[in-house]
């Protein structure tokens, strides 16, 4: 999380992408990720992938992809926790519908810490 973060990931587990602007459960998944769970040991890790755009957005150059420009901070909520559309600042037209983070459940529990 602290690496996506950093180097301006947008595109990866703390991206929620939703089907409609109406909430109802199941229409916003995060995406680009896997939960493994090891059968020899106790644990369990988080497996991202598709980082081949992180550094569209990197704080230490100019931002060239809205699409995956990052908006909001990951523990933050916008919008009541309701699927918001993303428009494109220059030309208008919507990119996608998508919701914050925080309000994934177990998200939101990781902000408590």
């Amino acid at each position: 999380m602290v690496i996506d973060r950093h180097v301006s990931h947008d595109d990866g587990f703390l991206k929620f992408y939703c089907t409609s602007l109406n909430d109802t459960e199941g229409t916003c998944t995060n995406h680009n990720l896997l939960w493994y769970e090891s059968s020899t040991e106790d644990k369990v890790q988080l497996l991202t992938w598709d980082h081949d755009n992180s550094l569209d957005n990197s704080k230490y150059i100019a931002p060239r992809n809205e699409f995956l420009f990052i908006r909001e901070l990951w523990n933050e909520t916008k919008h009541n926790c309701q699927p918001n559309l993303i428009v494109d600042s220059k030309l208008g037209y919507p990119l996608n519908i998508v919701k914050s983070a925080a309000c994934d459940k177990f998200i939101h529990a990781t902000t408590l810490f």
